[in-house]
């Protein structure tokens, strides 16, 4: 089974910091390795998906490749597993980790998002500077509350205003998580192969 923590603790929201980052450089530079971390994650995905369609050629890296969101690279793994699993008699337990494996990609895909979309900024709140953060932009309705149209401009930029604020430290542990959780998938190919011949 996998090592990773449970889904939802691995992949919850880091505990809000008063303050953030004193230079938004450190903020960037941890975005850049996390998201790189996360390649690695998608591309363990594509090896996994080659693996469930039981396919030694580059092409089944490529469809994958080619599939545009998250949600349908899922349902992808998905239906592929449905077919791997009744061909192989999969073990109960190699079923759940995958599972597993899929709860954690659905979870930490969210993450790699508000990484991936976020904008670094100054914030303040009550006139009171707090630092560099990274935060979702205004213009995108999820991550935003909507009630802080209504608020000043020199409020807006505010840790009131974001439904996350990641510091560069936070933005490092997510890094670190991808990578194990890459590591996680590659292990799960590992044995899969082992066990079922793929």
């Amino acid at each position: 089974m996998t090592d990773l923590p449970e889904p939802t603790e691995c992949w919850k929201a880091p505990a809000e910091k008063p303050t953030g980052d004193d230079d938004p450089s450190s903020i960037y530079l941890s975005v850049g390795a996390a998201l790189s971390h996360w390649e690695s994650v998608e591309n363990s995905f594509a090896m996994l998906f080659a693996a469930l369609v039981e396919s030694s050629s580059p092409a089944a890296n490529r469809a994958f490749g080619a599939i545009a969101s998250n949600l349908s690279r899922r349902e992808a793994l998905n239906n592929s597993a449905q077919i791997f699993l009744k061909r192989h008699a999969v073990t109960l337990d190699d079923q759940e980790e995958f599972e597993i494996l899929m709860e954690h990609y659905r979870l930490a895909s969210r993450i790699c998002n508000e990484i991936a979309h976020g904008v670094a900024a100054r914030l303040n709140f009550a006139g009171e500077d707090r630092g560099s953060f990274l935060v979702p932009p205004e213009y995108r309705s999820k991550p935003t509350d909507s009630l802080m149209a209504d608020v000043p401009d020199s409020r807006r930029h505010s840790i009131a205003s974001a439904n996350y604020q990641y510091t560069s430290h936070d933005i490092a542990e997510f890094a670190s998580k991808f990578h194990n959780f890459q590591l996680a998938i590659m292990r799960f190919i590992g044995e899969i192969a082992q066990r079922y011949g793929s």
